[in-house]
């Protein structure tokens, strides 16, 4: 999942700023901790309610 969300986390510096200076882009910057620790807790509470 890190690998996926990285690829929308971290562009390049040109196109980072095309994201900051677009208003209808600027939902494409992404904070990566969040999601991946909201998508590995849920991952995990899966694993363990399946045991």
């Amino acid at each position: 999942m890190a690998g996926a969300l990285w690829q929308t986390a971290a562009p390049g510096t040109a196109l980072r700023q095309f994201y900051k200076t677009d208003p209808e882009l600027a939902h494409a910057i992404v904070d990566v901790g969040p999601r991946l620790a909201n998508i590995l807790c849920g991952l995990i509470r899966g694993y363990a309610a399946g045991a």
